[in-house]
């Protein structure tokens, strides 16, 4: 389990990097900021299906 916390870290952080980079290089910020942001919800929704997933496992165990 540790090192999947350490890749997540690690992945968050390179989002954020290339995050900030896809703005800085698009002559058309705004359209890059449109489609990170809607990964950024598909993330977060999968995210959250599975924290509830595991929740209602835990539970029934």
């Amino acid at each position: 389990m540790g090192s999947a916390g350490i890749s997540q870290r690690v992945i968050s952080s390179w989002w954020t990097f290339g995050r900030l980079r896809a703005i800085a290089s698009s002559k058309d910020g705004l359209a890059v900021m449109v489609i990170i942001d809607s990964i950024e919800r598909y993330r977060a929704n999968l995210q959250q299906q599975d924290n509830y997933r595991r929740k209602t496992h835990a539970e029934r165990d």
